[in-house]
């Protein structure tokens, strides 16, 4: 009996193994399965959350853009009421430039060192002020004063372009996808100024009721900012603090503080991404593009007066329609034509559409029929569109996250300082011979042909993706400590 209990006891022990094991295999299984139901879940919220966050933006965008543009048609009035000639304009535009150059860099760092709702804060609240002060303003003093603030501090543009390029990391989207969200911001902008200087100039009478609109729309755009979900930009982590706390912190280091503030302000304004061939690249055709269009403009304005009689009739018309078309080209035409040409064909759409910019530029100076006028420029203006989403995908495709808001300020930096040197140059070409200006204009466009042909697919497109400001700082610790074990 006792030998059989055994045998039976040597037979129940393995079928107890058994359901045992299983038992604990199912066990092991529910983790995974939970964990696949959560990824499947949090996949869903992902898209759900990048789709929200981009149309809330580009809402946002909307609003502040057609804010700013209500006061439009109102302008010219307001300079002529208190004073400001042609020289005082002219100094005023060249003095926004060199602000606007300014402000693109620092806010653009500040986006990535304290994050984008927080730029976002300040561009609204700069806008606030500057309406503000223009709608009690007596003299010319108080038109710079209110100038001031709005063209160093609100860089919305470029930080919602870098909050759109956060998300997009976040959320894994593939370069056409990621296309296709900045192309929502180029739409905001170009519906915005199509709308907005029509309606105003049907709706408002004055100056004033512009400036009281605008306050309004303003506090709208700040309130939609509040509803953003905003991917964290903050590069260093609770567990590894940035290397400056232990310096400034040790009594040890003579000017330890100076040093780690030192430190600190060469991290916010120096930027290695820029040190990379690609967005050296991006910064010589963006700075291309911007000097050949301010060359184009030289040339333009007087071009219409003497061949068409252009007033300011005209000139509204052509804006909304020069707005619409972007808003076509950015929301919808760039990303078919960006996913049509997929990666591989991506340089050679960026050259077409240089190419489109400088034969359509060439034929809307010369010809003399205004229809093929507006049919080349809805063209070229389809073609800007296609460019600016292809450069904004292409630097968010060479940032990491840390890194994105200041790379877009330095293309809105450099697209400023074409602006102060550009007006200048194309004036004193004109005036030498009508003609020089577009003879530059193709030479320049020639130059980045070149540039994109030799480059682009190399620097840009092939190149790999962004590693974040952890992952380069593991990389330094671990060459820090081979070169330790070597020494």
């Amino acid at each position: 009996m006792s030998n059989d209990e055994d045998d039976h006891r040597l037979v129940r022990r393995p079928q107890r193994e058994r359901r045992a094991t299983s038992s604990s295999e199912q066990d092991d299984a529910a983790p995974s399965m939970n964990e696949k139901t959560q990824h499947s879940m949090k996949s869903g919220d992902v898209v759900g959350g990048s789709s929200s966050c981009f149309w809330i933006g580009s809402a946002s965008l909307f609003v502040g853009f057609f804010a700013s543009s209500l006061t439009l048609p109102f302008l010219q009035s307001q300079r002529d009421k208190l004073g400001c000639d042609a020289l005082c304009f002219g100094t005023m535009q060249s003095a926004r430039s060199t602000l606007s150059l300014l402000g693109s860099v620092l806010i653009g760092r500040l986006s990535d060192q304290c994050g984008r709702s927080t730029a976002l804060y300040v561009g609204v609240a700069a806008s606030l002020f500057s309406l503000a002060v223009s709608l009690y303003a007596s003299n010319v003093l108080f038109m710079w004063i209110a100038m001031v603030p709005v063209a160093l501090l609100n860089q919305n543009f470029s930080v919602m372009k870098a909050l759109f390029a956060d998300a997009s990391h976040a959320h894994r989207l593939s370069d056409t996808d990621r296309a296709a969200a900045m192309g929502r911001l180029g739409m905001a902008a170009g519906l915005s100024f199509m709308l907005a200087p029509m309606l105003a100039a049907t709706v408002l009478t004055t100056y004033d009721q512009a400036v009281s609109f605008a306050m309004v729309l303003t506090v709208a755009s700040g309130v939609l900012m509040t509803q953003l979900s905003t991917p964290s930009t903050a590069p260093a982590s609770a567990s590894a603090p940035p290397p400056s706390t232990a310096t400034a912190t040790d009594p040890s280091n003579d000017g330890s503080l100076r040093a780690a503030l030192t430190r600190y302000v060469m991290n916010l304004v120096l930027l290695p991404v820029v040190q990379l061939p690609g967005a050296q690249l991006l910064l010589a055709v963006r700075c291309g593009m911007s000097l050949a269009y301010h060359l184009f403009l030289a040339a333009w304005t007087p071009s219409l007066r003497d061949r068409f009689q252009f007033g300011a009739r005209d000139h509204a018309w052509f804006m909304s329609w020069i707005g619409l078309w972007y808003a076509v080209s950015q929301g919808y035409l760039a990303k078919v034509l960006i996913r049509w040409a997929g990666v591989e064909g991506g340089t050679r759409l960026l050259q077409a559409c240089v190419v489109c910019l400088s034969a359509g530029r060439v034929v809307a100076l010369w010809t003399s029929s205004l229809a093929t006028v507006y049919v080349v420029m809805a063209a070229v203006i389809v073609a800007l569109g296609v460019v600016n989403t292809i450069l904004s995908s292409a630097c968010a495709r060479l940032a990491s996250k840390e890194e994105i808001g200041g790379l877009f300020g330095v293309m809105e930096a450099v697209e400023s300082l074409a602006g102060i040197v550009g007006p200048t140059v194309g004036g004193l070409l004109y005036r030498q011979h009508r003609q020089a200006p577009l003879a530059i204009l193709v030479g320049v466009y020639a130059v980045v042909f070149v540039l994109v042909a030799l480059l682009y697919r190399r620097h840009v497109v092939e190149h790999p993706p962004p590693a974040s400001a952890a992952e380069q700082r593991q990389v330094a610790s671990v060459a820090d400590d081979k070169l330790d074990k070597r020494d």
